[in-house]
């Protein structure tokens, strides 16, 4: 996997170097060039070297062949490609262009300089304004800490914001001083004063829900899919190119991608890989039926609390905002097996929040479906993400519900934040308001969510993840609520169009959980051990972000273990703490463990 980085403004091989010794986990550095006075730019990974066909363009990522374009012919680069598509439609041509990307591009002026993303994000790009004047840019934000004029503080509304929800804006990261290029857009920069000039999103289809059958959603879902594979796995006949790896959880998504890829190459070397924490891990159970069934080889990673905390730094380190809970450290630990067998890694990111397989989903749909217990069910969700207690009745009883007597406890605040995390409201939308919730997460995706690109770059593999298809984003976007949640079961859809022809009934209808650890006494133990080494006065008043009460707070949730909610309030203020001292302290060196 290629990343990218450069300078406008004045700058010299030094800093050029430091900032691409910040990425040599993508590969070696490749050459450094000038597109233009006082604009430096750079690539570090495999086959790194300035394009044939012009210098003024530079590219991370990949195109699918035929994701309109004119496809991707033999011996044209993707930058070439890039050329051609703006040259004849201007910079809304991104939009049209399937695969992840990041770009920039001197226009052929040489006044202006474009960076710009793939409408999904998945592939990252920050900017940063240097103190000297002028910006630099990166793929991962690490190698622009390497700059002496970057600043290193964190944001104390972007915690707050992740802390509440698990994520970040699209237009921030947990540093103040450094900003990503939202998805799907560009931002125009003037050569001779950088600032930015202009900054646009490119367009994205909006929801045209078909009255179709169901039957005739599940066969173009298939069918869609199955393409979407195809076109991201090496041409027909090409040279061997090794075997392909699966990330493979338990669930239908991973599974029906399997499945497609067997469909497409049935004498392929598939090499399958998943995480859970032991035997009777029901992610282990239901990807080793998967694997089985399709006759890959297989392979299990199995962690304990223990492993969890040894690889946290590791996985901070690679992934920068540590956005979501122990997902990402397991996969993590997961990309650096892989890495041993495959160099090409398909991962089933994107198929929940196109087909609405999250708990979240379900409780909008019966939101909509429901006005009388909409009230309710947004104060529930409310209070689970911020700790405000329900004022209705219905709110009361619904989180009586879920938690018992001990609903989960308030994130605490972060200092000097101004942020304030609005309530959650299932505004309904006519026709289809699902649909539409769910086009505005898409167009608001980023990829840090998934994070599986910059998780697995460590390990030099290549990410492919055909869910964020067009023709498959297409297809979802044209499937009415009914459709994608049945009966209260979410992804229904998808279900059945693996259930068509490549799936058995118990794996396409088996019921799909999280790559997570059990949340037990040794769980609760590693939490512990970490606050206390970390968490303990002296480094909060170092940090200035948390108090020592709001930890006590926390750590008294806990009775004989922590329930789910209270175990990941008190995990997000540890590895925002983790992450400060990478990135603050240390300012993107790797770190010494």
């Amino acid at each position: 996997m290629t990343t990218i980085y450069g300078i406008i403004g004045p700058s010299d091989a030094g800093e050029m170097a430091a900032m691409a010794g910040r990425l040599t986990h993508h590969g070696a550095p490749g050459p450094v060039w000038s597109p233009a006075p006082d604009v430096r730019f750079g690539r570090v990974g495999p086959g790194a070297a300035p394009a044939l066909d012009g210098d003024r363009v530079l590219f991370a990522g990949h195109i699918v062949g035929g994701g309109g374009t004119a496809g991707q012919p033999d011996g044209i680069t993707p930058e070439a490609l890039l050329i051609q598509a703006l040259s004849l439609n201007g910079p809304d041509a991104l939009a049209g262009i399937d695969g992840g990307f990041a770009v920039a591009l001197v226009d052929p002026s040489g006044r202006w300089l474009h960076l710009a993303r793939d409408p999904y994000g998945l592939e990252p790009l920050s900017f940063a304004r240097l103190g000297r004047g002028g910006i630099a840019f990166a793929g991962e934000y690490k190698a622009l800490l390497a700059l002496d004029d970057v600043i290193a503080r964190p944001d104390p509304d972007a915690i707050t914001h992740f802390l509440h929800t698990g994520y970040c804006r699209p237009d921030e990261c947990f540093l103040a001083d450094i900003r990503p290029i939202p998805p799907g857009h560009g931002i125009t920069f003037g050569l001779d004063r950088p600032a930015p000039a202009d900054r646009r999103r490119f367009a994205l289809p909006g929801p045209c829900t078909s009255t179709r059958p169901p039957e005739a959603h599940a066969a173009g879902l298939e069918a869609a899919l199955t393409d979407a594979v195809r076109r991201r796995l090496p041409p027909a006949g090409s040279p061997p190119t090794g075997p392909i790896g699966v990330s493979l959880s338990g669930g239908v998504d991973s599974a029906f991608m399997l499945a497609a890829i067997r469909a497409c190459r049935p004498d392929a070397d598939i090499h399958s890989f998943t995480v859970g924490h032991g035997e009777d891990d029901p992610e282990i159970e239901g990807a080793r039926l998967a694997a089985a069934h399709m006759e890959t080889h297989h392979h299990e990673v199995i962690l304990s609390p223990r492993d969890l905390a040894a690889i946290l730094p590791d996985a901070i380190a690679q992934v920068e905002d540590p956005i979501g809970n122990e997902e990402y450290p397991c996969l993590f630990a997961m990309g650096r097996v892989a890495a041993e067998h495959v160099d090409t890694l398909f991962i089933g990111n994107g198929s929940d929040t196109l087909f609405a397989g999250m708990p979240s989903h379900r409780v909008a749909h019966a939101a909509f479906a429901r006005p009388r217990l909409r009230r309710g069910l947004e104060e529930l969700m409310t209070a689970e993400r911020s700790g405000i207690p329900p004022a209705s009745r219905a709110g009361r009883l619904l989180l009586h519900a879920r938690h018992g007597d001990h609903p989960p406890a308030a994130p605490p605040p972060v200092n000097g934040a101004r942020h304030v995390v609005p309530p959650v409201s299932f505004t309904p939308e006519a026709p289809e308001p699902l649909t539409r919730m769910l086009h505005r997460s898409i167009a608001d995706y980023d990829g840090r969510m998934g994070a599986q690109h910059m998780l697995f770059a460590g390990p030099g593999l290549s990410v492919r993840m055909p869910y964020w298809d067009r023709d498959v984003i297409r297809a979802a976007m044209e499937m009415p609520d009914g459709v994608k949640i049945h009966d209260g079961q979410g992804k229904h859809v998808l279900r059945s169009a693996a259930a068509r022809r490549l799936l058995p009934p118990a794996i396409a209808w088996r019921r799909k959980g999280i790559q997570q650890l059990r949340h037990d006494r040794d769980f609760a133990d590693m939490l512990d051990g970490l606050a206390c080494d970390l968490l303990h006065p002296q480094a909060l008043d170092h940090r200035g972000l948390f108090t020592r009460d709001q930890i006590d707070r926390l750590q008294a949730a806990r009775r004989d273990v922590y329930a789910s909610a209270d175990a990941y309030r008190l995990w997000s203020v540890i590895v925002v703490e983790i992450w400060a001292r990478l990135f603050v302290d240390a300012r993107g060196a790797r770190p010494a463990r």
